[in-house]
């Protein structure tokens, strides 16, 4: 670990899937993180948003991503398993692993890696809204 590893403190403006990956990845090298999200902790969330309820696909990058912060067995625990692409009436033939929710299943899915293993590493502020970001503080 470097120096600056040590000591650098990262804040992320929203709460989403991708943030909440990059702080794990962080946090894997030893770099605190505390992200901002105006909405509710997906623990107490609706589980249906009709502005943010949609199926994600976790394929490729976002497998990658998954493997490289060892979660994939957080989501084949808590969401349901790819099984193609639909192009025309058929269902294309998917061999890879990967796994279809919504952004909630995906974040929930991911807070439980963050409970278990890197709760001292990553904190939250939920329903915080930013209005602005000073990047000196």
């Amino acid at each position: 670990m470097t120096q600056i590893e040590a000591t650098a403190k990262i804040a992320l403006v929203g709460g989403g899937p991708a943030a909440l990956t990059a702080a794990i990845a962080l946090a894997r090298r030893g770099i605190r993180t505390t992200f901002f999200e105006r909405d509710a902790h997906p623990e107490i969330a609706p589980r249906f948003n009709p502005d943010r309820s949609y199926a994600i696909d976790i394929t490729g990058h976002g497998l990658k991503a998954l493997r490289h912060i060892d979660a994939c067995t957080y989501f084949d625990e808590r969401v349901l398993q790819f099984k193609g692409i639909k192009l025309g009436r058929e269902a294309g033939e998917w061999n890879l692993p990967g796994w279809i929710g919504s952004r909630g299943d995906i974040l929930r899915s991911l807070m439980a890696l963050v409970v278990e293993k890197y709760s001292e590493w990553i904190s939250f502020e939920y329903e915080c809204p930013v209005t602005s970001v000073d990047v000196l503080t």
